[in-house]
């Protein structure tokens, strides 16, 4: 009788082994899933926008240059706020891997609101370090490389500028 329980205990730790080996990450699967969805898509023009974190925890609307630009994959990690609760608030930092624009590499193509795209690419960064006219700026948003229905022509923008249809 002994014996019987004996391996019953073990067959039941073999399929418990077993059944965890077999799980997948579906998170991960998820998001790689999402970017290659990505591709190919088409939409539409929309006016492109983040939200800043101020101080004190408020928040407000930026509006983006609405441009398309030449970007030869340059990246740089810089330290970005990772966010947290009051008072230690901006003790959490973290870096993280921007894609970096320029201003100066803009192309000088009408991309208006409403216009019809394609996407053709999603860059992996999550941040964009913006070297505009001005002070250098980071966004916490991404960029995807498009095409222009109506004139074929391509570049990069915001990620928040394609509204999908």
């Amino acid at each position: 009788m002994n014996i019987k329980i004996l391996i019953s205990i073990i067959l039941t730790i073999i399929l418990i082994s077993l059944m965890s080996c077999a799980e997948t990450d579906t998170s991960t699967l998820t998001e790689t899933n999402e970017k290659k969805n990505a591709k190919g898509l088409s939409g539409t023009i929309v006016e492109p926008s983040i939200l800043l974190n101020l101080v004190g925890g408020k928040q407000k609307e930026k509006i983006l240059p609405l441009k398309i630009w030449e970007w030869n994959g340059t990246q740089q990690l810089v330290t970005t706020p990772s966010g947290g609760v009051p008072p230690n608030m901006s003790n959490l930092k973290m870096k993280a891997n921007m894609c970096v624009l320029e201003h100066t590499s803009v192309i000088n193509e009408d991309l208006s609101i409403g216009s019809s795209v394609r996407v053709i690419e999603e860059a992996e960064c999550e941040w964009v370090l913006y070297m505009g006219d001005g002070a250098l700026k980071k966004y916490n948003v991404g960029i995807m490389k498009i095409e222009i229905i109506s004139t074929g022509s391509t570049g990069w923008t915001w990620s928040t500028s394609v509204e999908s249809n």
